[in-house]
C-alpha cells in the first residue's frame, strides 16, 4: 500500500457521507472516478460498498482525518479517524474502506482510471489507480 492522500482537519468535521455511482462526498470533499470509456468496456471504483458500512459509520460522525493509500491489482482504501479521548490522552481511531476498482473488457482497452478530489471549489488532488482489477 501506498499512500497517496491525506487531508487533517484542524477541528473535527461531519462526515456527511453522500453516495452516488460516480462520486461519493464526504467531510466536504468529492472524490470523482473518469474513466474515458469506450463501447466495449467498463472501468470503475465500486463506491457502493459504502453502503455495507453505514452501521459502522455512524461512530464516525465527525472525523479528524481522510487517508487514501493505493492497493495495486485492486483499488484504493479510503481510511477515516477520529480523535477519541482516553483519560486525558488523544489517541486516534480509524476504519478503513477498500473500494474496488474494476475493469471489464477483452483486453484490448485502457484500464486507466482517474479518480479526482474536489473541495467546494477546485479539484485538490487527482490520481491514478493502479491497475484495476481484470473481469472478462
Amino acid at each position: 500500500m501506498k499512500k497517496i492522500f491525506e487531508k487533517k482537519f484542524e477541528n473535527s468535521v461531519k462526515l456527511n457521507l453522500n453516495v452516488k455511482d460516480e462520486f461519493i462526498e464526504l467531510a466536504g470533499l468529492k472524490i470523482y472516478q473518469e474513466h474515458d470509456q469506450d463501447c466495449c468496456e467498463t472501468v470503475y471504483a465500486d463506491f457502493s460498498i459504502l453502503e455495507n458500512y453505514k452501521k459502522q459509520l455512524e461512530n464516525y460522525k465527525e472525523i479528524s482525518k481522510i487517508e487514501i493509500k493505493s492497493v495495486k491489482d485492486m483499488g484504493f482504501i479510503i481510511f477515516l479517524y477520529k480523535k477519541p479521548y482516553y483519560n486525558g490522552e488523544e489517541a486516534q481511531e480509524r476504519i478503513g474502506i477498500l473500494i474496488n476498482c474494476y475493469n471489464e473488457q477483452n483486453g484490448y482497452y485502457s484500464d486507466n482510471l482517474n479518480i479526482k478530489i474536489f473541495n467546494k471549489k477546485e479539484n485538490i488532488f487527482e490520481f491514478e489507480s493502479e491497475k484495476c482489477d481484470v473481469i472478462i
